[in-house]
């Protein structure tokens, strides 16, 4: 699975590709509408890949959070999992409010 690289992209040589002049007319005549799609998506596939290269994501990370979630309210989260483990199992008074201090922790940087 390749991604889009969001910090190696070359916009401006993508905007001169796809500004080169094309007689669409020429290309489209007498060809079904899927036939059509397929030509000008060849033409902005391959203008992509000479500009905007791939990259292959870190599936460990990318597996363990969702996008939106930031490295540092994954470990709130990760650390509130623990304290609620713990709470379940000894059910102490104690571990209850490092459960819910946790808890609050992770809300709070969730919401940031």
């Amino acid at each position: 699975m390749c991604c889009i690289s969001t910090t190696e992209r070359n916009y401006d040589g993508l905007r001169q590709e796809l500004d080169i002049p094309c007689n669409w007319d020429a290309e489209f005549k007498n060809k079904p509408t899927t036939e059509c799609w397929e030509i000008f998506k060849a033409r902005v596939d391959a203008a992509l890949s000479n500009h905007v290269p791939k990259t292959r994501p870190n599936s460990h990370i990318a597996k363990m959070r969702p996008k939106w979630m930031s490295f540092r309210a994954l470990t709130k989260v990760n650390k509130k999992h623990k304290y609620w483990q713990r709470f379940i199992s000894s059910k102490s008074e104690s571990d209850y409010e490092e459960n819910a201090k946790a808890r609050n922790q992770a809300k709070n940087e969730i919401r940031k």
